[in-house]
């Protein structure tokens, strides 16, 4: 398992270096998505939309790779300084806001500017806790898998 995590971290690494257009275009719709989520519904609640949460799933994975991959490692890793433990959700959330506002305020152009500038852990933080609610199989393992990367963060 722990080459298959180096294969997909290389993979990655090298989609959001070398394909800059696309990752970059890719961070901005997923910014604009979860934009419209935080300003248009509560709680991330769409009733009756079956694939919302696999597009929450889907942005919130796109920008943590774009932050994550994107810049100097060692620039992501000052800025997403956190314990290990439960993150208050007043905290995690003015992060998540911070981030996605500053992603959805740039053009796909400009999204660059943006590395180094904000933390993935309080996207992250907060599409898991939404994700507990979600009584699915998948999503409860969707879930323990941001839960991770926001320790990663």
């Amino acid at each position: 398992m722990p080459e298959d995590r180096q294969i997909s971290e290389d993979w990655i690494r090298n989609w959001v270096s070398t394909n800059g257009t696309a990752a970059e275009q890719a961070a901005w719709h997923a910014a604009q998505m979860m934009r419209e989520g935080i300003l248009n519904l509560r709680n991330w609640d769409i009733k009756g939309v079956f694939h919302y949460p696999w597009c929450l799933v889907i942005g919130t994975l796109t920008c943590w790779a774009f932050h994550c991959f994107g810049g100097e490692i060692s620039v992501a890793r000052k800025i997403c300084r956190h314990p290990e433990r439960d993150m208050p959700q007043t905290q995690s959330r003015v992060l998540m806001n911070h981030m996605v506002s500053l992603m959805g305020s740039v053009s796909p152009a400009n999204i660059r500017r943006t590395l180094g500038k904000c933390c993935t852990h309080g996207l992250t933080a907060e599409v898991a806790r939404y994700l507990r609610g979600v009584r699915w199989t998948a999503a409860y393992e969707a879930m323990k898998l941001l839960m991770a990367l926001s320790t990663r963060s």
